[in-house]
């Protein structure tokens, strides 16, 4: 696909169903590819975190018959480059991370070819588009570490942890985050915790 410079079309690739995201919930992406006198299309989308981490959130195919997952990409099937329509539109569910990990960048990319069955005449596109947790203000935050020992074979571990507040609504809500250390050095976490409030 190397007959046009990249983004030289007079198409577009858009992504659509996200501005923002909050931890844990599922949203319903749009990818949209269109170019006039072009005739049959694909895509490809990622997730990744400002590391270049790949596998930020989680994609679910729902339309089987048009996306598929590969591996770290979901992109079109056979049946989804929709040949000889004028444009093409597919929907993917992507789950975001259980816990804030900054911002997510999904990277797009999009072949507007024109059906010939070969590389030749066809015009890619690629776009960014970054969104942030929308997560709500804490009322303040608690850090402390203890230092135990899991054994391989796994264990339960209690901590009593009391916090006291003069604000005059009580507490809705704790979260707590643990980190592990793994035999080898690395670290493994944070693990967003569910806690009971007693």
């Amino acid at each position: 696909h190397s007959s046009f410079p990249l983004n030289s079309g007079d198409g577009s690739l858009n992504l659509s169903g996200i501005t923002s995201y909050v931890p844990g919930e599922a949203y319903e992406l749009t990818i949209s590819l269109e170019d006039e006198g072009q005739s049959r299309w694909g895509f490809q989308i990622t997730a990744k975190d400002v590391t270049n981490d790949f596998g930020q959130g989680v994609f679910f195919i729902t339309d089987p018959t048009n996306t598929q997952n590969n591996v770290n990409y979901v992109n079109q099937t056979t049946a989804g480059t929709y040949n000889g329509a004028p444009g093409g539109t597919w929907t993917v569910t992507w789950n975001a991370p259980f816990v804030d990990v900054g911002p997510i960048t999904f990277y797009v990319t999009g072949n507007a070819a024109n059906g010939n069955f070969n590389n030749q005449g066809d015009y890619i596109y690629a776009e960014t588009f970054t969104v942030s947790a929308d997560v709500p203000p804490y009322d303040f935050y608690v850090s402390f570490w203890e230092d135990d020992f899991v054994p391989a074979g796994g264990a339960s571990l209690d901590y009593t942890i009391t916090l006291e507040t003069s604000l005059p609504t009580p507490f809705s809500g704790v979260d707590t985050w643990s980190t592990v250390i793994l035999p080898n050095g690395e670290e493994f976490g944070p693990i967003l915790r569910i806690n009971n409030l007693t």
